[in-house]
């Protein structure tokens, strides 16, 4: 029996628009962008207020990539089971006649490799897709320039994932971002089955290496957007599961974000 599990850092519990109608960008056009400066380390944290004093309650970590700059911060696009902050889901159901809320408040900031960044806020959620957008607040210096173009994947496609497993980050000078390989292995089929999400097609598979932490980090195919991490085999070192570019460009189109479709052959 196959198990998968979303890839949440850590807890104080131990946690169609087509292609058709974008413009494409040149199959000889080069994509000048340092891929490493679009990642975006994201973290939340869970504080409980006990009179003047804020005491952490729990606290979780996820990439992201930065999808579209503008004054003052960056779009970042991450996984939607890290934005999710439901309190129930992490203190159980209140008592009778008791409400956690006034007590209780998640907060979320972002950090670039060279150290940029500050405050967010979830703006974007899709559950089906379990994709989010969140903006963070900072100067950002590269956005993800297109996203490839899936009709046009070859069998074992090479891929390429910048990501912090389970935290591991540090900003520049010293710097704590791993570059992770692997293959892609195919669209999700009914094997691929993940907690509350019905529509498996929305994935792919891959043979990047994924451990914690690594959720919402990007995958690129040629330097063009091809998924964002979602999930993991906890039985396989390496079988990965990630949104596919499809359904990452149909839910930036519903937040007007708009990206160009690479086509690298």
């Amino acid at each position: 029996m196959r198990h998968f599990t979303f890839l949440f850092l850590i807890s104080f519990l131990l946690g169609s628009c087509c292609f058709q109608c974008r413009p494409q960008m040149p199959s000889n056009a080069p994509i000048e962008v340092e891929l490493h400066l679009t990642y975006v380390q994201l973290n939340k944290r869970l504080t409980m207020g006990v009179g003047d004093t804020e005491l952490t309650f729990g606290s979780w970590s996820a990439g992201g990539v930065c999808v579209e700059n503008a004054p003052g911060g960056c779009f970042v696009l991450t996984a939607n089971h890290f934005c999710d902050s439901s309190l129930e889901d992490v203190l159980g159901e209140a008592p009778p006649g008791h409400d956690f809320s006034p007590a209780f408040d998640f907060s979320f900031w972002g950090e670039t490799i060279l150290g940029e960044g500050g405050d967010a806020w979830v703006v974007s959620q899709d559950p089906t897709s379990d994709l989010c957008l969140i903006w963070v607040e900072g100067a950002f210096f590269d956005e993800v320039p297109a996203i490839a173009n899936e009709n046009l994947i070859e069998d074992f496609a090479f891929l390429q994932n910048w990501g912090s497993p389970y935290g591991y980050f540090n900003s520049y000078p010293d710097w704590g971002l791993l570059l992770f390989e692997g293959y892609w292995g195919g669209w999700c089929q009914d094997f691929c089955r993940l907690p509350g999400i019905e529509n498996v097609s929305n994935f792919f598979m891959h043979s990047i290496p994924t451990s914690r932490g690594q959720s919402g980090s990007a995958i690129f195919l040629d330097g063009a957007l091809f998924g964002i991490q979602i999930a993991s085999n906890l039985n396989i070192e390496s079988f990965g599961i990630a949104a596919r570019p499809s359904i990452i460009n149909e839910f930036l189109l519903e937040n007007n974000i708009q990206k160009l479709i690479y086509d690298s052959h």
